[in-house]
């Protein structure tokens, strides 16, 4: 009976373990950030849904997050848990980068996609990016009318949006060389967004995240932080709860 009932309480002990680790595998985590008129940060979840982030009064608006719809957002709500990467482009566009390797092209101004898409990422619409189509993971608006594109495997692209073409020498890796203080986090990176025109904030899959300094060109001292109330309020109900497993 004493064997029993310990082999009992072994039993409840792995599916308690396995359901905690259910839970933490559930929480969502950012896969894609833009910002848009009003002062409005929008990111994009794992999980199909988004959170808008207020600018000014510095918090989550209320009622997010919410899923990602065709109500709220016309024409991506069929690409919800594709979503891979996002960025600002030119005349008021957002371009969503699939995992699959294609891409849409939203209005914000008649806030909807734009007919015609998705499309395949190929060297005719993305000059010297095709065979990294499907490779996107994360993107990132930089100065002087540049996109940085993050690849699944550790590289990153530069694409000048004036020239529309990939820029000479790239892919090239990321590490503390090319991203001074990036380097240790570059199999982590979530989503990526520039916040004004010094900062940029990188989030990771384990709930942190890193504030770059465009200007001085690395991580600023003191990071990574945990994302949570403090740090970016209202986030952290959402995405703060995320904990490191330790391995046996």
């Amino acid at each position: 009976m004493k064997m029993m009932r310990v082999a009992s309480l072994c039993k409840a002990l792995v599916v308690a373990c396995a359901l905690v680790a259910g839970v933490v595998a559930a929480q969502p985590h950012i896969v894609a950030s833009v910002r848009l008129p009003g002062d409005k940060a929008h990111f994009f979840l794992s999980n199909g849904t988004y959170l808008r982030f207020d600018v000014r009064s510095n918090a989550v608006d209320p009622g997010y997050p919410k899923p990602v719809s065709d109500a709220s957002w016309p024409g991506l709500g069929g690409y919800a848990l594709q979503i891979a990467a996002a960025f600002n482009g030119p005349q008021g566009k957002v371009y969503f980068f699939l995992g699959d390797g294609r891409y849409l092209r939203y209005d914000t101004r008649d806030t909807r996609v734009d007919p015609g898409y998705p499309k395949v990422i190929n060297d005719a619409n993305w000059p010297g990016m095709g065979r990294y189509g499907a490779m996107v993971t994360d993107a990132l608006n930089w100065p002087g009318d540049k996109v940085q594109f993050f690849l699944s495997n550790g590289t990153y692209l530069r694409f000048d949006m004036v020239a529309n073409r990939v820029d000479e020498g790239y892919p090239k890796p990321v590490n503390d060389s090319t991203w001074p203080g990036l380097g240790p986090y570059v199999g982590s990176l979530t989503s990526m967004l520039r916040w004004d025109d010094n900062a940029v904030y990188f989030f990771t899959a384990n709930g942190e995240y890193l504030r770059y300094n465009i200007q001085n060109d690395r991580v600023d001292p003191g990071y990574p932080q945990r994302v949570n109330n403090r740090t970016w309020p209202g986030m952290g109900d959402v995405l703060g709860r995320r904990h490191r497993r330790v391995m046996p």
